[in-house]
């Protein structure tokens, strides 16, 4: 991977050495710059994943302390029927926003709901354009009827 790292900022740097017409020395100080962008934003990603990971985590203790508070105030039929109303619930939740992956790690489209605008699912949305269509249409066709009436009163006027 470092190899690969290298020759990236190695091809950036003579893309632009060859396009702004560079010097030997400022090629250097351009590739040493790439170089140590590239690392802070290594830097960055790894620090990202960690808190990432340690947000899952909390998230995590978060619901298990909550599902122990609840089962000292349930009973064990109200806990029972309490975890199938969940399990129930976040089901369809879980498939609007989370792509599952196939057996080689491939992204699948699944049950995952797009989203048009303002919130609306594709239905929704599909049927918003129709109406918008609709209209426009009927407002040529008034259009049009009214060109034919001025045309008609500016050609044979009355009777």
């Amino acid at each position: 991977m470092l190899a690969q790292d290298k020759n990236k900022t190695l091809l950036q740097t003579e893309k632009m050495a060859q396009a702004l017409e560079l010097s030997d020395k400022q090629k250097a100080a351009l590739d040493k710059e790439l170089k140590a962008t590239q690392a802070e934003k290594k830097a960055a990603m790894e620090k990202a994943r960690a808190i990432r990971e340690e947000m899952k985590r909390d998230a995590f203790v978060a619901r298990q302390e909550r599902e122990n508070k609840l089962k000292e105030i349930l009973t064990e039929e109200q806990w029972t029927k309490y975890k199938t109303l969940e399990k129930k619930n976040t089901r369809g939740r879980k498939g609007n926003f989370q792509r599952s992956r196939d057996g080689k790690g491939q992204r699948v489209q699944g049950n995952f709901r797009r989203r048009g605008r303002l919130g609306q699912d594709r239905g929704q949305a599909r049927d918003t354009v129709s109406r918008r269509r609709m209209v426009m249409g009927k407002r040529g066709q008034v259009a049009k009827k009214k060109k034919e009436l001025e045309e008609k009163e500016e050609g044979g006027g009355g009777n």
